[in-house]
């Protein structure tokens, strides 16, 4: 039902853009076209949204075990040691732990690098991951540039 109302809206709002284009000095013959076909995408998107929320959207529980898995897993939470290890380090950890198929927390861990910087890496590494933290423009902060390193010869 939700994409008939889609392709509905589709067709609504291109009879709409083309009512618009063929007003003549100021003057539109088209405008209860344009009013007709708005007021109606109006009445079926504000039903299929409600009736989408009820019958589908309501009582969806989010399993957060399996989210905190995958959270814990992805390839990008290794960005949280780029400035702590650098970036060639950090590409490294992600590549390993992809091919080993472990997460970036243990990839760091047996980095075959140098021990320091596997010391580096370890309390980072070892932080519980708080992805909404990283994903949130108000907490990103900027980072001294002198203090980012981004390649390491």
């Amino acid at each position: 039902m939700l994409l008939q109302v889609a392709a509905q809206v589709i067709g609504n709002d291109t009879a709409i853009t083309i009512g618009g284009m063929q007003g003549n000095f100021q003057l539109n013959v088209r405008v209860p076209l344009i009013a007709r076909y708005l007021l109606g995408l109006m009445h079926i998107l504000s039903a299929v949204t409600t009736l989408f929320a009820e019958q589908c959207v309501a009582g969806i529980v989010a399993n957060t075990d399996r989210l905190s898995w995958l959270a814990d897993n992805t390839p990008a939470s290794a960005t949280a040691l780029t400035p702590v290890v650098g970036y060639d380090i950090a590409g490294e950890i992600v590549r390993r732990a992809e091919s080993d198929e472990v997460s970036s927390r243990n990839a760091a861990r047996e980095s075959p690098r140098r021990r320091t910087d596997r010391q580096r890496a370890e309390p980072t590494a070892n932080r519980p991951r708080q992805p909404d933290r990283m994903t949130d423009d108000r907490s990103t902060r900027q980072l001294d540039p002198g203090r980012a390193v981004l390649f390491r010869r």
